[in-house]
Order: C-alpha cells, then structure tokens, then sequence
C-alpha cells in the first residue's frame, strides 16, 4: 500500500502525520511544535513540505524518548527549520549520539557489524534544551508533560490543552505486539506504572508512537493487552525457573517460545527486556541468582 503524507487534526491544534512511527503535531497561530520525528530524514522531509504547505513555521522538535525511530529526523527538521530540540534530561546523550545507545545493549563494547543494527541509528544531532516535568509550556505552546519512563530510562508525554496525549510507547498496541512478541523495555514495572498513568491522565484522544490515534476506550483495551503480555512474561519466567537456569538459557527460551525473529537487533532488544523482568523479580524476592564457573545462575 503506497503512503501518503498528510497532516490529521486530532482535536483543535493538536494534529498528527500518522507514519510508521507517528509524528505529533501541535499548532499555536502559524508556529508548529513537532513532537518525535521518525526514523531517517524521508518522514521528516515530508512533514517538512507539508507545514510549508500549511505556511506553519516549527519553532521546536520534542523527543518523547532517545530511540532512533523517534528521534531519527531530528538532523533533517532542526538544519532545514532552525527548529530547537527539546529532550527529557536522561535520553539527552543518546538522542545526541545514537551510538551510545547501541552500546548499552552490547555492555557498553562496540557491537559486531550487522544489517540489522541500522534499526537503531539515527543522524547525530544537538540538543537545546532539557524538558523537565514541571514545564507548561514548551516555546510557547501549552503541554503538561508526563513522566512515562519504563519503555526508556526518561520516555515523557505531553498532554495539549486539546486533551490529547502524546504518548511516545508507554503503551503498544495488539498489532505492534503481534509483530514484537517480545515488546522493549527497560523496566517492567515502570512500565506498568507508565501505563497507570496514561489511563488516569486526563486525555482523550491518544498518540501512541506505532498504530492510528485512539479514544481513551481504545487505549483501556490496548492497555490491558500490554500489561497482559508483561505479566506473561513474569509468569514465564517464573515457569521456567524452578530449576535453576543462566540468564542466557531464559534468554533463548523465552525468545524461542515467544518466535522471535533471529535477528542480532531482535537478540538484543530482548535480552534488555528479559534482564529487566529478572531484575524485577530478584528485587521482589521471587528469584534468588549467584555466579558459578562465570555464568549467572536464577531460580525460585
């Protein structure tokens, strides 16, 4: 199916380019706050021809968080615009430098050369301004900004006075988990909390980075399919470790049970978040670990 660029207003000047990541839009008089910016410069370009189109000047670029395919146009908008980038503090040095993201999934090492790795570059670009969670206003437009870490260390949302939240991937819907059946994230449980605070937000309509703009309704139902599948993976684990298992055996098994594609990109997006829900579940005192002939050992 051929894509076709168009801006969609959400509600009032709140507004959306659905694209395979979504690029928010939000609309004070003739200047435009673009909210996440895609995946390479082909989304960015088209957004950029369309404001053109609508005579709307950006004034700012806001990252919901640090990943490649939300941050990817950020070079492309910020040299053709002179638009300032706005970021939560803690996605800062890898939205400068996706390189160092790259490498927290490798154990800060260099990772192998792989096809598969471009998934998670994006154009080094520089970030004016850091965005705090008691801001309003973001160069002159009205958002209240939401702490929706879990699926990144700093992910935010921002809320227009429209009430329409974009959301950035606190939450992923049925289709976007039917393609990932191992979702990213860092932290399982805030992750969860994240996804309590998109359902007692105020909004109504949200933006979630992958999949058409819903209803507060929608979200519940896409929600509740989420946490579902985070707690499958809690359930999982917990299954597999009655007898006890190195990190890497849970890593393939669940991996393997779940269909992951064989992909190194695919391996280490999994492992952060199978490590994630180990974690969790040692800090709650469901699994004990210990370190024998050099491999970590988990069981309940």
């Amino acid at each position: 199916m051929d894509w076709e660029p168009k801006l969609e207003t959400l509600k009032g000047d709140s507004k959306v380019m659905r694209a395979p990541t979504n690029l928010g839009v939000h609309v004070d008089g003739k200047t435009a706050v673009v909210i996440d910016t895609g995946l390479g410069d082909d989304k960015a370009r088209a957004l950029c021809h369309i404001l053109e189109r609508e005579d709307l000047m950006p004034v700012a670029i806001v990252n919901t968080h640090c990943h490649a395919d939300h941050c990817g146009g950020n070079a492309f908008i910020s040299r053709r615009t002179k638009s300032e980038i706005y970021a939560p503090p803690l996605e800062v040095c890898f939205i400068e430098d996706s390189e160092l993201h790259i490498r927290t999934l490798f154990s800060q090492a260099v990772p192998p050369a792989d096809p598969s790795m471009r998934l998670l570059r994006a154009e080094r670009c520089r970030v004016d301004r850091r965005v705090t969670l008691d801001e309003t206003s973001i160069a002159g437009h009205n958002f209240h900004v939401m702490d929706l870490r879990g699926h990144s260390i700093g992910q935010i949302g921002l809320l227009s006075d429209d009430k329409v939240l974009y959301a950035g991937d606190a939450v992923f819907n049925r289709s976007v988990l039917e393609k990932h059946p191992v979702p990213f994230y860092v932290d399982p449980d805030e992750t969860r909390r994240s996804i309590d605070r998109v359902l007692s937000s105020k909004a109504e309509t949200v933006v979630l980075g992958h999949g058409e703009p819903l209803t507060m309704a929608e979200t519940r139902a896409h929600a509740s399919n989420f946490r579902d599948c985070i707690d499958q993976t809690d359930m999982q684990i917990l299954d597999l470790l009655d007898q006890p298992k190195t990190t890497e055996e849970v890593i393939s098994t669940i991996c393997t049970q779940r269909g992951l594609d064989e992909t190194l990109v695919q391996l280490l997006l999994a492992e952060t978040t199978i490590k994630g829900h180990l974690s969790s579940l040692a800090r709650k005192k469901q699994l004990k670990f210990w370190q024998e002939s050099h491999k970590t050992y988990w069981s309940r």
